[in-house]
């Protein structure tokens, strides 16, 4: 006699937006025994079953091998999708064959694929009441047709009346109903009865992952471990969140938690020591990682763990060693290149830095702050060049940094690009006005020969900082340099009254006078330029200034005594 066969159907479960969602095979999947030649076509079977059952109606008895070819032909029918075809085929059967539980639930699947649920639910019960404990699945399948009628609270009771028959023995169908109870109240109710649900059930699905693996089963693996990693799931993001609303103690017993059930998962337990620290409980956190360490000295988080700890007690050295140790068991662990980079350029190891940064700065998770110091420490070795890539990305990525933009100036003038330079100066400046940036931009602006914007750099400077001489000395030879000579006498005047003994000032003054014509003024400033600093170029200026008043004796005298100087150096 053929044996009853089951339909297969699938559930998917997904548990809140950060919790994984799962797919998977809810009960057995059927074979069919129809003693049929196995290379026969679908039509043929159907065909020769049907003959089968046209032979045994002519005899005009319904009697139980007419009920099993007529849920073989139901069967066959369901694995061609002809789901009507099913339906006349199994209820057919079930009159045939009523006291088989199999065949009320074959129905029954039929009838919810045709979304027909009152005759869903009405086999279900005819399944569940003749198949008794064999039938496992009937409260399940009972809940799912109840939330197809949107009855949250017929679901339920099923849900919870399937467990409490089952009771907390591990097996599949204990958490198939698990999670199927988890997923309604993730859906309908709220996240502390999740919570609830997955915890109580947790240990059961731990046990029957554990007896499923000693028998070489999968059957409800998948469910017992999509109940797992949702309530890790869980622990996790509600930890971050007590992280950020600035509750750590509590946050530290989510994670706690969470460890506990899963202490393999690498990214935990640097969690719950950095909860740790930021609750105050260092004690906690020494001891938690120091026993990680000693129990699982291969594990690149229990090291992970041990460098926080040191981090917080400002022991650098010690948390290098203890990164670099993480780093060489797990060289994939996300952020531990970066870690190392950082701790090493904190240290001013440049040159170590950029072996763990280089190649996560092309990453574009990698944080623009990351990027920023690389390009610094590629700056501190007047790798200017190398440093403009890195230095674009972070101005690209965070326009609104002064520090990025002033850095990127700074390797523009290194490279001699002053116009560059000079933008670069500009957009740190109008961030963050600051006395140095406004100097360094009128220094490069000068260099650039926009002698104007050099000016407005200088008042910028003086402003911010009045008592910054060599601002208002560049100001005064950047006004001589744009032909403002009027403006640049007064500025050189200014300068050398508050500052008597700056040669440079008095030489460019004297430049000044000249260009303006008045070379009486320029002889007089000449010479005090001398007796400051005896120059070959002021004995030059000066013999102009002479040649211009029609005295070519002192001229000739001047030039003799500039060549004099230039012999002796």
């Amino acid at each position: 006699m053929p044996r009853p066969c089951a339909i297969v159907a699938v559930v998917v479960l997904c548990l809140g937006t950060a919790a994984p969602c799962l797919q998977a095979q809810d009960s057995p999947g059927f074979s069919v025994e129809l003693g049929l030649e196995p290379s026969m076509s679908p039509e043929q079977k159907i065909a020769d079953l049907q003959q089968k059952i046209a032979e045994k109606q002519s005899l005009g008895q319904l009697t139980p091998e007419l009920g099993d070819l007529f849920n073989d032909l139901g069967v066959l029918f369901a694995q061609q999708g002809q789901w009507p075809e099913a339906r006349t085929s199994f209820i057919q059967a079930v009159q045939a064959k009523s006291f088989d539980p199999d065949i009320h639930r074959n129905l029954a699947l039929v009838a919810i694929e045709l979304e027909d649920y009152d005759l869903a639910l009405a086999e279900l019960e005819e399944y569940r009441s003749r198949g008794g404990p064999r039938a496992l699945d009937a409260p399940r399948r009972l809940a799912q047709v109840y939330l197809k009628l949107n009855d949250v609270a017929g679901a339920r009771a099923a849900y919870e009346q399937g467990l409490a028959e089952l009771g907390r023995t591990p097996s599949a169908e204990v958490c198939r109903l698990a999670l199927g109870l988890a997923g309604l109240e993730n859906e309908f109710g709220d996240p502390q009865t999740v919570r609830r649900v997955l915890e109580t059930w947790q240990p059961v699905a731990r046990a029957w992952r554990e007896k499923a693996a000693a028998e070489g089963t999968d059957d409800g693996v998948p469910q017992a471990e999509a109940i797992e990693n949702n309530l890790l799931s869980q622990f996790i993001d509600d930890g971050q969140l007590m992280e950020d609303s600035g509750l750590p103690g509590e946050a530290a017993a989510l994670y706690e938690k969470a460890y506990d059930l899963a202490p393999d998962r690498y990214e935990i337990l640097p969690r719950l020591i950095g909860a740790y620290l930021a609750a105050g409980e260092t004690m906690q956190a020494r001891v938690k990682a120091r026993l990680a360490r000693e129990e699982h000295p291969d594990q690149a988080a229990a090291w992970v763990a041990s460098a926080k700890v040191y981090e917080s007690e400002l022991q650098p050295q010690e948390a290098l060693a203890a990164y670099k140790r993480a780093y060489d068991l797990a060289p994939e662990m996300p952020g531990l290149r970066l870690k190392l980079g950082n701790l090493y350029m904190k240290q001013g190891m440049d040159a170590e830095a950029r072996r763990y940064l280089a190649a996560a700065i092309d990453s574009p998770d990698t944080p623009t702050e990351v990027v920023y110091n690389y390009a610094v420490s590629l700056m501190r070795e007047q790798k200017y060049s190398a440093a403009l890539v890195p230095l674009r990305r972070v101005t690209r990525e965070m326009p609104e940094f002064a520090g990025g933009w002033q850095a990127l100036a700074q390797c523009y003038r290194a490279r001699k690009q002053f116009p560059e330079a000079v933008a670069a100066y500009e957009r740190s400046l109008a961030l963050a006005p600051d006395a140095s940036v406004a100097y360094n931009l009128g220094v490069t602006a000068g260099r650039a020969k926009d002698w104007d914007r050099a000016v407005q750099a200088y008042d910028q400077t003086l402003a911010l900082d009045p008592s910054n001489l060599e601002a208002a000395y560049n100001r005064a030879v950047a006004l001589m340099q744009a032909g403002r000579l009027e403006e640049a006498d007064a500025a050189f005047t200014a300068f050398r009254e508050r500052n008597p003994d700056h040669d440079r000032a008095a030489l460019n003054h004297g430049v000044t006078l000249y260009k303006l014509g008045r070379y009486a003024d320029a002889v007089e400033v000449y010479n005090i330029a001398l007796e400051l600093k005896e120059t070959a170029e002021a004995w030059d200026n000066l013999g102009l200034a002479y040649q211009q008043l029609g005295n070519q004796k002192q001229a000739q005298n001047c030039f003799r005594q500039a060549k004099a100087l230039r012999g002796k150096s």
